[in-house]
């Protein structure tokens, strides 16, 4: 992991990706980020704004997340 800011993001990562979860899912320990918790962490941060919208963050992540799965595995956790 970088040194620096790796353990904010980290920890504003998993606060994000537990938002909404029920407690039998947060005992699973294998969470994964919804697309609309992506949203709010990216509003938050200050990525989407007037020039770069939802809409933009929206095509832009299915394009990557299409890309992973359709070339083949990946570890989990990615």
């Amino acid at each position: 992991m970088a040194t620096g800011g790796g353990s904010g993001l980290k920890q504003a990562f998993d606060q994000f990706a537990r938002f909404g979860k029920s407690e039998s899912q947060l005992k699973e320990k294998d969470i994964r980020i919804e697309s609309k918790n992506v949203q709010k962490l990216m509003k938050e941060a200050g990525v989407v704004d007037g020039k770069y919208t939802s809409q933009l963050l929206d095509n832009d992540m299915a394009r990557v997340l299409g890309k992973l799965t359709s070339s083949g595995t990946y570890t989990k956790g990615m």
